[in-house]
């Protein structure tokens, strides 16, 4: 009988320990972050000149019909990032396509237009060109035939214009040979994010 007792008192006990255990309750919070989107940013590159206004092409921002000793009026090219991306600098390039009426390819116009004035954020960046043609000064020959161009001007702030004054004169050193050529020239500006490219 003292089995049947001790057997029976277990039972009881473990009924009341199981009973016990599924009465107790716990606090519990939930919370969510729903909806989190990842996008992309972007960068975008917008010119300003004389009569074009936030335009990724703008046309005839400087040029003009010379004779020796003679400029071209200053003309200014403002360059900006209307993205959502921070940059790091721009690289402005030239093309210059040769149009020789007298075709004498010996000597070409663009080594004798002179860089008078070239600065980007009011700094003088003519220095930055290499005188690729040996003639003594910096021209749109050398700007062409520069590697990268003019590399590293810094354009990192959003929705800012950043000025490019150019004045382009005839040297007085243009031969003859050129009177009646044409130069036309095309800069090329890439908005870059980081300092390596």
């Amino acid at each position: 009988m003292n089995k049947r007792i001790l057997l029976s008192g277990l039972t009881i006990l473990t009924t009341v320990m199981m009973v016990t255990a599924s009465t107790f309750a716990f606090f519990s919070s939930q919370g969510q972050s729903l909806g989190n989107t990842f996008s992309t940013g972007s960068l975008d590159l917008r010119l300003e000149d004389g009569n074009e206004t936030n335009a990724t092409t703008v046309t005839a921002s400087f040029g003009g019909n010379l004779a020796p000793g003679q400029c071209a009026p200053s003309a200014t090219l403002f360059l900006k990032n209307a993205g959502t991306v921070v940059a790091n600098h721009v690289a402005i390039t030239v093309t210059n396509a040769l149009t020789d009426t007298n075709d004498n390819a010996a000597v070409d116009m663009h080594n004798f237009l002179k860089l008078q004035t070239l600065t980007y954020d009011g700094a003088d960046v003519s220095p930055s060109l290499t005188d690729a043609n040996g003639n003594g000064f910096a021209d749109l020959a050398d700007w062409q035939v520069m590697a990268g161009g003019l590399d590293n001007l810094a354009l990192n702030n959003l929705d800012s214009s950043h000025p490019l004054v150019v004045e382009v004169c005839l040297d007085e050193s243009a031969p003859n040979t050129i009177q009646g050529d044409s130069v036309t020239t095309d800069l090329t500006a890439i908005l870059n994010q980081d300092a390596s490219q």
